[in-house]
């Protein structure tokens, strides 16, 4: 009786431990996601996660404002957040925190300071990638100007997400790619696998973006006499602090798009 009184005690004490270990001390489980999640969308209010995951497995994105509010979303749709502010995020699959990060809304203020990234010409997935992103990702910017060529040798789908969505995920989990096309990017099929991942309007050709008091006007590969319609549309219409031109190919003096600028913009940005 006393033996076996024994082996029940040491029975249940290894029961205890091993489930202290695989509960609090084993590794955690594999990464479920395959891709992100990643930020696609950002308003003054309002911010778009993407992801893909093992399995289509459900997830739930909750979202803390500076005041302490939770705004939760199964859809990655967030609406409901502080404007003008940095608040954290958090996706869950089966009860368990897996991924997390923080979106920048879009001030209202006027004369608020906006803090962003640009670069291009970029992913090919190797060690300089990932450092690139670490240091990016710790800018704490609210989101990255991209003009061009996202992604080497070609923006295609199989590539994606080794040179670009994994040495740049901390930084997407942060804000979105405001990106344009280069000759990499329409290569294959006009750029759509990136413009689709990316969501970004009109396949990343002549489109434009507003975050609180600056505009930002997306080119695409070239700017030529037929972008001066689109440029002069979009310079018309919205009082902004500062505008600024995305295109790939940097336009050199002459240009009939800076002509029709005419000092209305702050800067270019180019690959």
């Amino acid at each position: 009786v006393a033996a076996a009184g024994l082996a029940a005690v040491a029975l249940i004490a290894v029961a205890a431990v091993l489930f202290y270990w695989s509960r609090y001390l084993l590794p955690p489980q594999p990464d479920p996601f395959t891709r992100g999640p990643y930020v696609t969308r950002i308003g003054a209010t309002t911010a778009t996660l993407r992801w893909r995951i093992a399995d289509d497995r459900p997830v739930t994105i909750v979202a803390t404002t500076p005041d302490g509010r939770t705004v939760t979303s199964t859809d990655g749709e967030l609406r409901g957040l502080a404007p003008g502010a940095r608040q954290g995020w958090v996706a869950t699959v089966d009860g368990r925190a897996r991924a997390w990060g923080s979106v920048t809304t879009a001030p209202t203020d006027r004369d608020a300071t906006v803090r962003f990234l640009a670069f291009g010409d970029y992913g090919e997935g190797g060690d300089a990638d990932h450092a690139v992103g670490r240091v990016s990702a710790a800018q704490a910017a609210a989101f990255s100007v991209i003009p061009g060529d996202n992604a080497y040798l070609a923006s295609v789908a199989p590539v994606l997400d080794r040179n670009l969505f994994a040495p740049r995920r901390a930084l997407l989990a942060q804000g979105p790619f405001v990106a344009t096309l280069g000759e990499h990017d329409l290569f294959f099929r006009q750029g759509r696998d990136l413009a689709d991942a990316l969501e970004l309007p009109n396949g990343g050709d002549r489109w434009v973006f507003d975050y609180g008091p600056l505009r930002f006007v997306m080119l695409g590969l070239k700017a030529d006499g037929g972008d001066v319609a689109f440029v002069r549309r979009a310079l018309a219409g919205r009082a902004t602090r500062r505008t600024y031109l995305v295109v790939h190919h940097p336009p050199h003096a002459g240009n009939p798009v800076l002509k029709a600028a005419d000092g209305r913009v702050a800067a270019v940005f180019a690959g």
